[in-house]
């Protein structure tokens, strides 16, 4: 391009838009070739309901990361955390616990990311409508019976204590949320019965527009019931199971939402199977990037605003 009567090289600009990538099974994110940082999500796997009258599985764990460097044109590998599987209704008698989620992990360089899996809701033992006691692993989301502290930084919340009741009626605890609300205690069958919902999971739609189930991950999973009440636990937005409510409703727990890590809901009174957690997700940003490498005139600046072209002051 002409440049005072001297003939110079022709100047280029170039606008990398943003961009959103989930990846929903073990695989490779590539940057493009402008990218430098990238903001990502990982959601570990939730955990699955406790069987017979059983707690609600918790949340998969959720970590955000802002601005971590990258290099553009590069494969960096995620693997995602699988769903913890059910407790069964009659194993041992009367239920046996759900099992912890999967662990999900990013790896950039020698720097691997984790995010742990839910903790498994507790069974009913012996008839009593009382969870066992089950705790979020290194972090994850505690079952349907409580949580022990997590590791720092957390990634997820208690799950809610079972009802220290044998009362028909009883409700167990709901699976804590991966990163929102922690799961309720469940309540004495009489005479009054409090169910035990799930904790609420994280709406991540604004950070990642397009993200799949409408960027809501990581909701604990709702306490069983028995048939005496007609509530079961409900489970917490972002993908959580509903509990079984038992011979008067359904039996089973319902399953966590697939790339969720939503956890299982408990098992009814029955005694009901509990729900599988929901397997685990990876979301990323790339922000957009202006590049205008060399020396610009004004005049070429001008010209590449009007060709919409130009993003910089």
């Amino acid at each position: 391009m002409a440049n005072g009567g001297i003939i110079g090289p022709v100047q280029t600009s170039e606008i990398q838009s943003e961009k959103v990538t989930a990846i929903t099974s073990n695989g490779n994110l590539t940057t493009q070739p402008l990218t430098s940082s990238l903001t990502f999500t990982i959601v570990a796997g939730g955990a699955g309901g406790g069987g017979g009258m059983g707690g609600g599985g918790g949340a998969g764990g959720l970590r955000t990361f802002t601005d971590i460097s990258v290099s553009g044109n590069t494969a960096y590998a995620a693997v995602i955390g699988g769903s913890g599987a059910a407790g069964q209704g009659n194993v041992p008698s009367p239920g046996g616990e759900g099992t912890n989620g999967g662990n999900t992990t990013f790896t950039i360089a020698s720097c691997t990311y984790t995010a742990h899996g839910g903790g498994g809701g507790g069974g009913e033992v012996a008839g009593t409508g009382t969870g066992d006691a089950n705790q979020g692993k290194s972090g994850g989301s505690g079952g349907g019976s409580g949580n022990t502290p997590p590791t720092s930084p957390p990634q997820g919340n208690d799950g809610g204590a079972g009802a220290n009741s044998g009362h028909s009626g009883s409700g167990n605890g709901g699976g804590g949320g991966g990163a929102g609300g922690c799961g309720e205690a469940g309540g004495p069958g009489q005479p009054v019965c409090i169910k035990g919902d799930g904790g609420t999971g994280s709406d991540l739609s604004p950070t990642y527009p397009g993200a799949p189930n409408c960027g809501v991950y990581a909701g604990g999973g709702g306490g069983g019931m028995s048939g005496g009440k007609p509530a079961a636990g409900t489970g917490g937005t972002g993908g959580g199971g509903n509990g079984g409510t038992g011979p008067s409703g359904p039996r089973n727990g319902s399953n966590g939402t697939t790339n969720t890590g939503g956890g299982g809901g408990g098992g009814g009174g029955g005694p009901g199977d509990g729900g599988a957690g929901g397997s685990g997700i990876f979301v990323a940003k790339e922000p957009e990037v202006f590049s205008a490498p060399g020396m610009w005139t004004l005049t070429e600046v001008y010209d590449a605003r009007k060709a919409g072209v130009w993003k910089g002051s």
